[in-house]
């Protein structure tokens, strides 16, 4: 017997809702190995997991999903891919967060909001990706997103 994608729903919400987050992520091998196939939902908690737990290699896999239409990127809301943006750079993948970002925005993902910019802002802290931080910086700025009070709390 299949269990029902509402029940990996809701297994997925309550390990994020608890802070169990590195259990959501096997989870979503299972839901793998059952066929049951990719949505918002399950995006958006996977996302979160891999952001909290820096969990590198499952945003990568959830990342290829997008790249190669398992998930079609006009259906991937800003904030979950920002959080698999938050993701690497917490685990110190700076350089593919910044690949990821440009990906997004050649690809459909809209980018409404600052969040993304003030996520990889932030990791741009280290002298090598100074330039980088310049960079988005001025894009921001060019978007008008400066004067959002999250903007520049992140450059503080």
């Amino acid at each position: 017997m299949q269990p029902a994608l509402s029940v990996f729903k809701s297994l997925l919400t309550a390990f994020i809702k608890h802070n169990q987050s590195a259990r959501a992520l096997p989870l979503a091998k299972e839901m793998d190995l059952y066929g049951v196939l990719h949505d918002a939902v399950r995006f958006g908690a996977l996302a979160y997991a891999c952001a909290q737990t820096g969990d590198i290699e499952a945003a990568r896999i959830l990342f290829d999903a997008i790249r190669t239409k398992k998930i079609l990127p006009r259906a991937v809301e800003e904030h979950h891919a920002t959080q698999l943006l938050a993701g690497w750079v917490k685990g110190c993948h700076l350089n593919e967060a910044l690949t990821g970002f440009e990906w997004m925005k050649a690809n459909g993902v809209s980018v409404q909001t600052p969040h993304s910019y003030t996520v990889l802002i932030s990791g741009c802290a280290d002298l090598a990706a100074f330039r980088s931080g310049v960079q988005l910086h001025h894009e921001a700025s060019q978007r008008g997103f400066l004067k959002k009070p999250t903007m520049r709390n992140s450059l503080w």
